[in-house]
């Protein structure tokens, strides 16, 4: 029995498909050579590198001045979006509970450094905290 004619469109999507396989290999042929010609030295060089950005970066997020703008941050798209959509309650159950996490934060940079604390009050432009 004679095969059927391929129709054109058939022989555009397997050509397409050899096309992918032979460049996927070319691909990896290529990165193995890319990784053998990297010198160790270069390798150290860029880790060592890397570390020290990635422990600033660290440094500064777990810093209380970085969580406190993370969070005022937060609060004000949140606020926007609840002028908007105003009987969304789960956003504003999770505006409450950030602005807790943000009070909770600033309570103990007062306590902590009342210096830093009037510094960030004034940068952000947010009340101080009410104290009993």
């Amino acid at each position: 029995m004679p095969k059927p004619k391929e129709s054109v469109i058939s022989k555009f999507y397997r050509e397409r498909k050899e096309e992918k396989r032979r460049s996927k290999k070319d691909e990896k042929r290529r990165s193995k050579k890319d990784e053998k010609s990297r010198s160790k030295k270069d390798e150290k060089s860029r880790s060592k590198k890397d570390e020290k950005s990635r422990s600033k970066k660290e440094e500064k997020k777990r810093s209380v001045e970085f969580q406190v703008v993370c969070f005022t941050n937060k609060i004000q798209r949140l606020t926007s979006h609840l002028e908007l959509h105003k009987t969304d309650y789960s956003s504003e159950r999770g505006l409450r509970k950030i602005l807790g996490k943000r009070q909770r934060i600033l309570a103990y940079l007062l306590k902590k450094s009342p210096v830093r604390y009037k510094e960030l009050i004034s940068q952000l432009t947010i009340r101080e905290l009410k104290r009993p």
